[in-house]
């Protein structure tokens, strides 16, 4: 029978969806951010990408300040993550093993329809179902409003999503002939995302989600050292970074800048990486 909340018995996920669990409305949606921990051999079946490899955060690694990263998800057919913005500053990819998801993404500046963020972007209403609540009310407005921003696509077993920084996005796993989908995500920060990182850290220091305590006291304290302790660790591994961050002749990161090409119209970086209409694919070991 399908886990309910009454349900005291444990069950593994493939028993819950071959009883019908995975039909229900709110159905389980498995989120695991320790399966590198608890079943290190998973990371044995995949390899990060050469484009996504190289993550600042690294250098918070062994200390109680590296955030969470990657994730294995499993869920079956209408199993959704809602409207979001990845958290801490971090680009994302998420690359499919089984199944297949659907991809709705926005740019920073173009919040969802029926999608209510604070102004710190601590918090956010919208409705409780991706699928049967916030599709049939908002999202022809949503698409209407926005047009060809509203990025629509579907990411198949050994296809990779790449979600840049700030970048609105909810996603549903499709209906395929009742299956489950399976996929990693890792969220990492980009040397180009180190300016955007030191003041999130700075200005929004209640925002940094994922550190590994449990502690609620402890919790806050590191989310108060954070910008200390990135700085700390940048001025001793990648003095170079924090220099150029710190010049008034710093770079524009190329996902913020906008420019104009030769007739007049404005080009940003994915605008190019539309006009390529190309996908990441990785070979399933």
């Amino acid at each position: 029978m399908p886990i309910t909340q009454e349900s005291s018995e444990a069950v593994s996920f493939y028993h819950y969806w071959k009883n019908g669990g995975c039909r229900e409305d709110g159905q389980l949606f498995v989120f695991d951010g320790e399966f590198r921990e608890t079943c290190p051999k998973l990371t044995e079946d995949y390899e990060v990408f050469d484009y996504f490899k190289k993550d600042m955060y690294d250098l918070l690694n062994g200390t109680p300040y590296r955030p969470r990263n990657a994730w294995l998800m499993v869920g079956g057919p209408g199993a959704a993550s809602k409207w979001h913005v990845d958290p801490n500053a971090t680009h994302a990819w998420n690359a499919v093993a089984r199944g297949s998801k659907r991809w709705f993404m926005l740019p920073p500046s173009c919040i969802p329809v029926g999608v209510y963020p604070s102004g710190d972007g601590s918090n956010m209403t919208q409705p409780v179902s991706l699928l049967h609540e916030w599709w049939p009310r908002f999202f022809e407005e949503t698409e209407a409003l926005y047009g060809d921003k509203l990025l629509q696509g579907t990411c198949k077993a050994g296809e990779c999503m790449f979600v840049p920084r700030g970048w609105w996005h909810c996603v549903i796993n499709n209906d395929d002939n009742d299956d489950i989908t399976i996929a990693i995500t890792q969220n990492y920060c980009a040397e180009s995302s180190v300016h955007k990182a030191r003041r999130f850290f700075r200005e929004t220091p209640h925002c940094i989600s994922g550190l590994l305590t449990h502690d609620c006291d402890e919790y806050e304290k590191l989310q108060n050292e954070m910008a200390d302790e990135f700085d700390k660790r940048l001025r001793k591994k990648r003095p170079d970074l924090l220099a150029r961050d710190d010049s008034p002749k710093a770079p524009k990161d190329i996902l913020d800048s906008e420019r104009h090409d030769g007739n007049g119209e404005k080009f940003s970086f994915w605008s190019h990486l539309k006009s390529m209409r190309k996908t990441i694919s990785y070979e399933k070991k």
